[in-house]
């Protein structure tokens, strides 16, 4: 299931992953204890880094 988020000014729902990707400089996930904010960094670092991997591997990309 999606994680979503929304931002006070905005009210509008977004992917939580909007978090690590967004133009703000400064972000800030807040959730009570069993909502995902351990569990959404991990994802999103597992995902970054087999990003860089994959690119270190292919030089053309």
């Amino acid at each position: 299931m999606p994680r979503r988020t929304s931002a006070r000014s905005a009210r509008a729902l977004t992917a939580a992953e909007q978090v690590f990707t967004g133009d703000g400089p400064i972000r800030v996930l807040l959730a009570g204890p069993g909502h995902g904010k351990s569990t959404l960094l991990r994802q999103h670092l597992l995902s970054a880094s087999r990003h860089l991997l994959a690119t270190e591997a292919d030089p053309a990309s």
